[in-house]
């Protein structure tokens, strides 16, 4: 998790145009979108001298989209199972854990006709 990555949350398309013009030539909407490699390349290359940054202005809805259809998925799989399954790679603080919730019950007894 980052200050600006929260795993399992909706991204919002004002703040992702936000970032992609305060940062974008160093990658800070590719860090709020959960994509660090991306993070990366436009951090070495500037935007990929600019270039990166204009594109994704144009694509922005449809990044914003696929990050929120990734996030349901993985709230969904981890809802399944209990687990951080579909969490990025190399991150398993993804999603949290959820623990069930058990009601303390006295433990069950054997039916008569079983007991000697």
């Amino acid at each position: 998790e980052t200050l600006l990555y929260i795993p399992g949350e909706r991204r919002s398309i004002v703040v992702a145009y936000m970032l992609l013009i305060l940062g974008g030539i160093f990658g800070l909407h590719w860090i709020y979108l959960g994509d660090h490699r991306m993070y990366k390349m436009y951090a070495y290359t500037l935007g990929f001298c600019g270039i990166g940054v204009l594109v994704d202005f144009v694509r922005m809805p449809q990044l914003i989209a696929e990050a929120n259809s990734d996030a349901a998925r993985r709230r969904f799989l981890s809802d399944l199972d209990g687990s951080d399954a579909g969490t990025p790679a190399g991150s398993r603080s993804g999603m949290p854990h959820r623990v069930p919730v058990t009601t303390s019950q006295p433990p069950r007894q054997p039916p008569s006709s079983l007991q000697g």
